[in-house]
């Protein structure tokens, strides 16, 4: 699969006219119908649905072939993906059918949660439950792919009869009465995706298609969006290689006082640098295998990633500032793999409060020991 994930890059990714399209032309959706038709846009999908069920090291590095060749072609693969996570790890199993169908045919998924200047707990999108459907109201907006979707996953408060609301989670068709695509916003990368404000006004939803259980819906919305950190994973190291080898091709064809840029020290050790980090352990034992939890590894790559398409800015000086170069769009590009799936501050805060606890139970304990009380202030 891996070397069929190779051939579509080299043919369809770098060859074609792709890197200038976007999924609305004949040439972005041709190229998403093909990787569909291959199986490499969704290869941990389960035999079973048609898949190929590939384990993490296989998916990560098909991943990152695809991201290698073009990122903003990745980005709308990944997130299809995890538009249909959700159904896939919590649906019925004539869901997870439905979605398997969708999958190999190439239809769009899209994940519609976010709403504006809103925690993702503090949804205004409301759901009305009347006799054997869901009435739904409100509007989502950064959706990738919104207006090119087949189908989405809409995580909307349900109003109980007692006045309470909880989320849940709910399949929709784009093809539904009352679905409409609104305002497009202007990305600095991702070009191929784009993202959409999307805008639901009394759509009726089948009960059938309700994900799960109610009031389960951020739950499914946070274990979708942490099982997608992988993605932010192979994106960040797939734009690291390219940037990485934008650099070397720089050198070895520009002078920098009358003689090559390569024959430069100072550039050597840039270089150097920009190898290090491209082929660092962390990176290559992620590849090979599932060695390291998600949430330490992907601020540690996609910061690297970063690093290093600045270095290779500062390596292309002037010709790296202008779109002839492609080093600009990977750089905004890099950026979102940052940010998608939560940025790293958030991260560190989760991951600070358990600290937090223990800390605060450790302090007790030697404070009773000192026959002090915890916490104690001092008089004066």
């Amino acid at each position: 699969m891996v070397e069929i994930t190779h051939e579509f890059c080299e043919q369809v990714l770098l060859q074609s006219n792709i890197s200038g399209c976007d999924l609305a032309s004949k040439g972005g959706m041709d190229g998403f119908k093909q990787a569909a038709r291959l199986g490499i846009h969704y290869p941990e999908l389960t035999e079973r649905l048609g898949g190929a069920e590939l384990c993490c090291g296989a998916c990560t590095r098909i991943n990152r072939e695809i991201a290698h060749a073009n990122a903003d072609f990745y980005r709308t693969l990944s997130a299809s993906r995890l538009g249909s996570r959700p159904v896939m790890f919590f649906g019925s199993e004539m869901q997870k059918e439905k979605v398997g169908q969708s999958i190999m045919l190439g239809e769009i998924w899209a994940f519609a949660l976010t709403e504006g200047g809103l925690d993702q707990s503090e949804q205004q999108t409301t759901a009305i439950h009347k006799e054997d459907e869901y009435i739904l109201n409100g509007r989502k907006c950064f959706v990738t792919n919104g207006v090119y979707a087949d189908h989405f996953t809409v995580f909307a408060m349900l109003k109980q009869k007692d006045g309470t609301q909880s989320m849940c989670c709910f399949i929709v068709d784009h093809c539904a009465t009352g679905v409409k695509t609104n305002l497009e916003s202007d990305e600095i990368g991702f070009w191929f995706s784009n993202l959409y404000d999307v805008v639901f006004e009394e759509v009726h939803i089948p009960v059938e298609n309700l994900v799960g259980e109610e009031g389960q819906g951020f739950k499914y919305a946070m274990i979708a969006l942490e099982s997608s950190r992988i993605d932010a994973i192979s994106g960040s190291l797939g734009v690291t290689q390219t940037a990485f080898e934008y650099a070397v091709k720089y050198v070895q064809e520009r002078d920098v006082f009358e003689q090559l840029s390569n024959k430069n020290k100072a550039i050597q050790f840039m270089v150097t640098d920009l190898k290090n980090d491209t082929t660092s352990p962390l990176q290559q034992n992620f590849l090979k295998r599932r060695m390291y939890n998600e949430d330490q590894t992907k601020p540690f790559v996609s910061d690297i990633a970063m690093q290093v398409c600045l270095d290779t800015l500062k390596i292309l000086r002037e010709c790296g500032y202008i779109h002839a170069y492609p080093v600009e769009n990977l750089l905004c590009n890099v950026k979102m793999f940052q940010i998608h799936e939560g940025i790293h501050q958030m991260k560190w805060m989760v991951k600070a409060a358990p600290l937090q606890k223990e800390f605060g139970l450790f302090m007790i304990k030697v404070t009773q020991m000192l026959g002090r009380k915890y916490p104690y202030r001092q008089n004066g």
